[in-house]
């Protein structure tokens, strides 16, 4: 197993020599030709490119998945598949860049909303452009580097939730108030839970306990003006959010026909006297705008014993 440094753009990459050799024709070109000595004095290759971006770049050529730029706001980030498609047509990776070219992101997030109503990830297979890799992931073995350490050419910002778990048995939760759930992130995490063999956290993702961690609850209040509300008194549990949804209506006021401003508004407040002084021209009305308010309370919760093993 050959170690290669990759430093792209501002960020610094540690990879197999076969893992970006099988799958681009940049790094065949760059690691096995004539260039293959370009390295820097501290022995990585810099590369000048988005190091951001890189990332996915390297995590397709890792794990034949592609990555997922979609939230329930916004949609599909178009403009990152763009910035992405041309990186992987700079690195020469085919599939990720045809599938990006003719767009098949587009039919991904019905799939992955598919997955985590199952209650198997046969269909998981859909999600990759074209080899199947889940039924031969290679397996890293136990050869140590000359440090002393062992390399394991995987996402190094998944695998600190793979430990994150070995070491507290307290499952991840990937909840934003904005977006829900990443269900996204969570079947990036269960196959490297399936990779690693951990197998309580990759049956608590299949079997989609984390949807039953936060419970969400809206109450809706209609009232005049501010009054009939609830009252905070200023404070709001975090996580708790009100909205209000103001509009002016035009009501009809009933007045008193011998004037009396008790009875103003109030039909029935009127006595017979009232009823004579009304003559045969009957009730007189007059316009008046209110303030009616639409109050939107949604409270969250955690079932925080579902996040431990």
């Amino acid at each position: 197993m050959t170690l290669i440094t990759l430093q792209v753009g501002e960020r610094r990459y540690f990879s197999e020599e076969n893992t970006l050799v099988d799958g681009s024709a940049y790094f065949k070109k760059r690691l096995t030709g004539a260039s293959k000595d370009s390295k820097e004095a501290d022995g990585s290759y810099f590369i000048d490119r988005d190091g951001h971006l890189f990332e996915h770049i390297l995590s397709f050529l890792r794990t034949g998945i592609c990555p997922l730029f979609h939230d329930n706001t916004n949609g599909y980030d178009h403009a990152k598949y763009g910035r992405l498609g041309a990186e992987a047509e700079y690195f020469g990776v085919k599939k990720l860049h045809d599938w990006i070219h003719v767009r098949s992101y587009e039919g991904v997030v019905s799939f992955t909303r598919r997955v985590t109503l199952n209650e198997n990830l046969e269909d998981m297979h859909n999600i990759f452009p074209g080899d199947d890799k889940l039924e031969d992931i290679p397996m890293w073995g136990t050869r140590k580097e000359p440090d002393g350490s062992l390399f394991i050419d995987r996402d190094g910002d998944i695998f600190a939730h793979i430990l994150g778990f070995l070491r507290s048995g307290k499952f991840p939760l990937f909840y934003h108030d904005d977006t829900g759930l990443d269900h996204n992130k969570y079947t990036t995490l269960l196959l490297e839970a399936e990779y690693f063999g951990v197998d309580a956290l990759s049956c608590w993702i299949r079997n989609k306990r984390y949807e039953k961690v936060v419970e969400v609850r809206r109450l809706t209040s209609l009232a005049v003006g501010m009054e009939g509300l609830s009252n905070t008194n200023g404070v709001i549990k975090a996580g708790d959010r009100y909205e209000y949804f103001p509009e002016w209506v035009v009501q009809k006021v009933y007045l008193c026909p011998r004037g009396i401003g008790l009875h103003r508004g109030s039909r029935d407040m009127c006595g017979r006297q009232c009823h004579n002084a009304m003559g045969d021209d009957g009730p007189e009305y007059e316009e008046e705008r209110e303030l009616m308010m639409v109050q939107i309370q949604t409270c969250k919760s955690l079932n925080m014993g579902l996040l431990t093993a």
